[in-house]
């Protein structure tokens, strides 16, 4: 949920740990209500909350599956069960409360509908005893509530990143362009100091105001390319019309800022790259979404190095990650994953 500040491993191993001796100590309450359901009804308690982490809205899914299945199990041994069934119930909502509340957190809001709707179906079934189940709805009610909660406060410590990065990344776009405009001026300035001393003919003089010149405009080509950054990175196909690639795009949701300048920077590092080891080879860029995130794939990307080192410190600041490798064509294929 955010405050636990181990080792993830042993986060799991804890969670594990609780929610089976949990399940395993109401075992005996369902034993006596359904005792051929008993294993499955202590499974599906036990397997959301090992899935929460890594699937959390499947997790979600299987939890609400398992809470109807408990109801219809308390429902139909209700004679047995005496005029309290909703004992084992709130028992059983304990672990998966948690699953509950943190797919909310990650954006699956419409779960919290029938988190409620799961109590309010219970005191229909049970009627006229329907009080017995105040207490999972008071559950179910503070689910929502923590769930939200989590949400928020997912949402500012997110933005709060993603302001860092963005901060970050200007700061360095800043360096580069103090780097550029520096080197480009000082060479300039040093010829043009020394070029009285070294051409002394006309023709001479030419050739070095027109080198001169083609310095200055690379100079002002790159500033130009560095400050376009700065104010927007959305502009891939400008970016990759620029570098002579071709770019494909499928279908994307709205990205996060961060995202956003991750990818650009990864296609535009690469196409440099490109251009520096592979000057004219045919290069491909391929931008769509994969489940939760966006993959981006550069065909005859940079070999091996440091610009691969850049790309990859890249996508994990954005919280993703990427992969490179050659192909049997001979050329080279970088790709990269990032979060929505």
């Amino acid at each position: 949920m955010g405050w636990w500040q181990g080792p993830v491993w042993l986060g799991r191993l804890a969670v594990a740990v609780v929610v089976s001796a949990w399940s395993l100590w109401q075992a005996p309450e369902w034993y006596l209500i359904a005792p051929a359901l008993t294993p499955a009804l202590v499974v599906l308690q036990i397997a959301p909350a090992l899935l929460s982490r890594t699937r959390p809205v499947p997790a979600a899914w299987l939890a609400l599956v398992a809470t109807a299945f408990a109801i219809g199990v308390l429902a139909w041994t209700r004679p047995s069960a005496g005029t309290s069934p909703s004992w084992p119930l709130d028992a059983y909502l304990v672990p998966l409360a948690p699953v509950l509340a943190l797919a909310i957190a990650r954006g699956a809001r419409w779960i919290a509908v029938p988190v409620l709707g799961l109590p309010l179906a219970g005191m229909v079934v049970f009627a006229p005893i329907a009080d017995v189940m105040a207490g999972p709805l008071a559950g179910a009610v503070l689910t929502v509530g923590a769930g939200f909660a989590l949400r928020r406060e997912r949402r500012i410590a997110t933005d709060e990143r993603e302001r860092r990065i963005v901060l970050e990344e200007r700061t360095r776009i800043a360096r580069e362009l103090h780097d550029v405009v520096g080197h480009h001026l000082s060479l300039i300035a040093v010829r043009t100091d020394s070029a009285p001393y070294r051409r002394t003919d006309l023709d001479g003089m030419r050739e070095e105001l027109a080198e001169l010149g083609a310095a200055a405009r690379q100079a002002l080509a790159e500033t130009r390319q560095l400050v376009e950054v700065l104010r927007d990175v959305h502009d891939l196909r400008a970016l990759t019309d620029l570098a002579g690639a071709s770019l494909t795009v499928g279908s994307l949701p709205e990205l996060r800022d961060t995202t956003r300048l991750a990818l650009y920077r990864i296609v535009q590092e690469s196409l440099t790259n490109v251009r520096k080891h592979s000057p004219g080879a045919p290069t491909t860029v391929t931008i769509g979404q994969t489940g939760e995130s966006i993959r981006v794939t550069v065909h005859n990307g940079p070999p091996p190095g440091r610009g691969l080192t850049g790309i990859r410190e890249r996508a994990e600041a954005a919280g993703g990650n990427s992969t490179a490798g050659p192909l049997p064509d001979g050329g080279y294929q970088v790709t990269a994953e990032l979060p929505v």
